[in-house]
């Protein structure tokens, strides 16, 4: 069951320090301005995000407009769920012990890429999180294991021959610098993240 004080985070935009980590993160490279026209996305995209009641709607208006730059009927594959690409990973925490949600995850890709002759799959983690509140998982961790989940992705749907790409919506909440645009999604940069963070590259491809 989710703690009080989870509950109470998941209403709010960024704590002081998540907003000082979000910036230097753009700073840094790691979080990019988003250009659709590096992805190919002329047949749709999958896309794993959490099913966050305040933040899919954002999360999904971002997708369907860079989608409809390439596919005019925009096609979008949902996968949604309490934590999204958090869940994908081997052994990560956002998962409980002895459950199997990170391999169903990959099984309802494998399936949509399959089905629908979609290659390109978007991975978004979002702040704030539940899963990650409640399960006490950092702004960088979450960043590490949205890569994470694009490395087993390549690894295990290899035969399918996945194109992967790692994003990050942010809800500034009352801080944001245009009120009537409290989210914005940013594109994850894994080398600039794997250059600043060495301690976090934990992933392998």
């Amino acid at each position: 069951m989710l703690r009080e004080d989870a509950m109470a985070g998941l209403s709010r935009g960024l704590t002081t320090t998540e907003r000082i980590i979000v910036k230097e993160l753009k700073e840094q490279g790691v979080l990019k301005h988003v250009d659709g026209h590096r992805l190919s996305l002329e047949k749709g995209v999958i896309s794993c995000f959490c099913a966050d009641c305040d933040r899919s709607a954002d999360i999904y208006a971002h997708q369907q407009g860079i989608v409809r730059e390439q596919c005019k009927d925009p096609r979008i594959h949902m996968l949604a769920d309490n934590g999204g690409p958090l869940l994908i990973t081997k052994n990560s925490p956002a998962n409980k012990v002895g459950r199997t949600r990170d391999i169903d995850f990959l099984d309802s890709i494998a399936f949509a890429i399959e089905k629908k002759g979609i290659q390109t799959v978007a991975l978004i983690g979002h702040a704030i999180c539940g899963v990650a509140l409640e399960r006490e998982i950092g702004l960088l961790r979450t960043i590490a294991l949205i890569l994470c989940a694009k490395s087993r992705i390549k690894q295990d749907l290899k035969r399918l021959d996945p194109k992967v790409a790692c994003f990050y919506h942010v809800d500034y909440g009352e801080f944001a610098t245009d009120p009537s645009r409290p989210m914005k999604t940013y594109f994850i940069d894994k080398h600039e993240f794997a250059r600043t963070f060495p301690s976090q590259h934990i992933f392998t491809a």
